[in-house]
């Protein structure tokens, strides 16, 4: 039972570094993932849906929220919010000037939930193909994740 446990948190960790890229961390985000970080940030940090210091790049036809689905921001905003702990302790800039994310905790809560959820996913669909019998090999499993 053990060694399952220890394999799928082994293929867990792998998976988590192949998708992890630290270069996000350096660079302004724009369109979509701007969208989704000011979702993020503006649930995680201020507890309210006002966008008026959150950086997005293209707002809605209403001109007060961005124009991308709020999803992936809420999923991410209680990951966001205990990151953000230590951006306060060490007084980065991204608690007064959300502008200013770039190397902070609260973005790298924003990663780790995005991969978390998608592990899942990878994991919930494994599992629901296992369970229904649908899956021959596991080419043909990886093929349909790379895929959908």
């Amino acid at each position: 039972m053990t060694s399952v446990i220890n394999h799928r948190v082994l293929v867990g960790a792998l998976l988590f570094l192949l998708i992890f890229s630290p270069k996000l961390f350096f660079m302004y985000n724009t369109g979509d993932g701007a969208s989704y970080i000011a979702h993020a940030l503006t649930l995680g940090l201020d507890w309210d849906l006002d966008y008026s210091n959150e950086p997005v790049t293209y707002l809605s036809n209403n001109e007060l929220i961005p124009a991308h689905p709020i999803g992936s921001g809420m999923l991410a905003a209680p990951f966001v919010f205990i990151f953000s702990s230590i951006d306060k302790m060490t007084g980065h800039p991204i608690i007064n000037n959300h502008h200013n994310y770039l190397g902070s905790w609260s973005l790298f809560g924003f990663v780790v939930a995005v991969n978390l959820f998608f592990i899942l996913g990878v994991y919930f669909y494994l599992r629901t193909f296992t369970l229904l019998k649908l899956l021959n090999n596991k080419l043909e499993f990886i093929t349909i994740v790379l895929f959908s």
